[in-house]
This record gives structure tokens, sequence and C-alpha cells, in this order.
């Protein structure tokens, strides 16, 4: 019996088994790296440094005894470096990245690295910024990802509840009116998601009960004639889900009136 393996398998196993050995003679020089410990080598200049990535998918490096002897004065430049790269590496946020912006994440860093290592400090310090611009801006997407499905569940929640369970008006517009803001602002909030998937699903939850509580009182205030009293004058339609609505999306309105009128009380006693 025959087997056949397809052309392409066959060239790129001959290709990792090429890279491995070249791997392994460049190790020669550094002793103390395993080769089972380098899954992706950054770069190599011979006699002086090794940049890779270490098993962790860390950015690791080994620098010969004639470098660090021609080098003794960056000592302290270099450690700074690496210090800035380790912060990047374990930042919060990195886990919830995808694998291949993680992955691409450890690439810049190990290329500002080993451009330290080269001497091009400039070159270095931008390569840096450009990871930490990188992971802000994954960071961001990670954050709006959870904000919008977030939303869309609350929202599909509470439509739910107000169809089948709890039919009350100021609920389904309430709700509507909490997710329209939360489109409305949408890439001009401050996103952070080192806080964790959690902790901003339940700050959408909130927003959503507050435009309920909100949605509540503005009607109950409408009907006091305590608020909007100059919209009691329409009566070709029922504008109660309209300031339902607005309460919903204002999530400072029922607030700021409730302090407003606590302060006539007290000016008029």
């Amino acid at each position: 019996m025959c087997v056949f393996y397809p052309r392409k398998n066959i060239q790129r196993d001959a290709v990792r088994i090429a890279q491995r050995e070249e791997l392994n003679v460049i190790l020669e020089e550094f002793e103390d790296i395993e080769p089972d410990n380098v899954t992706l080598l950054i770069r190599h200049s011979s006699d002086n440094y090794i940049v890779f990535i270490d098993g962790d998918s860390e950015v690791d490096y080994e620098t010969t005894d004639a470098y660090d002897k021609a080098h003794l004065s960056r000592e302290v430049r270099l450690s700074t470096i690496y210090n800035r790269i380790e912060d990047l590496e374990h930042r919060p946020a990195v886990q919830y990245l995808s694998a291949k912006n993680q992955k691409a994440l450890v690439r810049l860093l190990g290329n500002a690295l080993a451009a330290e290592l080269d001497m091009a400090q400039s070159e270095a310090d931008k390569t840096i910024q450009m990871a930490e611009q990188f992971l802000k801006q994954r960071t961001i997407e990670t954050s709006r990802r959870w904000l919008l499905l977030s939303a869309f569940g609350a929202a599909a929640i509470s439509l739910a509840l107000w169809h089948w369970l709890v039919p009350k008006d100021f609920l389904f517009f309430g709700c509507l009116g909490a997710f329209f803001s939360i489109l409305c602002k949408t890439g001009k909030l401050d996103y952070d998601c080192e806080a964790g998937m959690f902790l901003n699903i339940l700050e959408v939850i909130s927003r959503f009960f507050a435009a309920m509580i909100s949605a509540y009182l503005a009607g109950k205030l409408f009907e006091a004639d305590l608020l909007f009293t100059a919209l009691r004058e329409i009566k070709t339609v029922s504008v109660l889900p309209l300031i339902y609505f607005a309460a919903g999306f204002s999530e400072r309105l029922i607030p700021s009136i409730v302090t407003t009128l606590g302060g006539k009380e007290k000016y008029e006693a």
C-alpha cells in the first residue's frame, strides 16, 4: 500500500527541518538556551546576541560575554527597555486579545529589543510606542465588542420581558432609550477591557436599570405636573412613550431633576 503526501506538506516539513538545523547551529554559542524553548527566532547577531520568543510566548534574549564587555555603559538603558517590554507583555488586557493579535504584539516587542541591542535607540523607542498603540487599539476593539454585544443582549431581554411578563411602557421605551444612548456614544467613551468582561457587561446592565428607573420616575413626575408640563397641551398623541425614551436616553436627566426639586423645597422651607 502506497501513501502519497501532498507536495506542499513535504516542502513545508523540509523547510521546518532546515530551520531547526540552522537554529541548532546558532544556539551553539548560547549554551544556556534550549532549542525546544525557542518558538520563534526574532533576530540573531553572530558573536553578539539572540532575540527570540520562548515557550511561554514571551520575548527573551541572550548576549555573549564579548557583547556585555563592549557595552557595559548601556546596561541600564537595556534593562529599562526590557522592563518596558515585560510590562506590556503582562498587561491584563493582553489575555483578552486573540492569538493572532498576541503574536503580533510579541513580535513588535521582540523587534524593539533587537533594535536596542543593535544600538538603534530611536528605533527601539519608536517600536515600543507602536506596540503600546497597538495594544491600546486592540483593547478598545475588545471593550467595544463587549459593550455592543451586551447592549443588544440587554435590549432583547428587555423586549421579551415587556412583551411576555411586564407589559409596562416605561420598561420598553426606557430600555430603548438606553440602547440608543449606548449606540450613539460608541466611539466616544473611554474603553478599558483590563477590568474584565464581567465588569464591562455589568456596566451595560446597570445603565439599562438606571434607564428603567429614570423612565418610571419621569412618567410619575409628568403625571404630577412637575416635568414637561408644556407637553400636557398635546392631546392628539400620548407623549409618555417619548418621555420614557428621553429619560432612558439621558442617564442624568432624573437625578438632576430630583436634585433640583430637593433644592427648591429646601429653599422654600
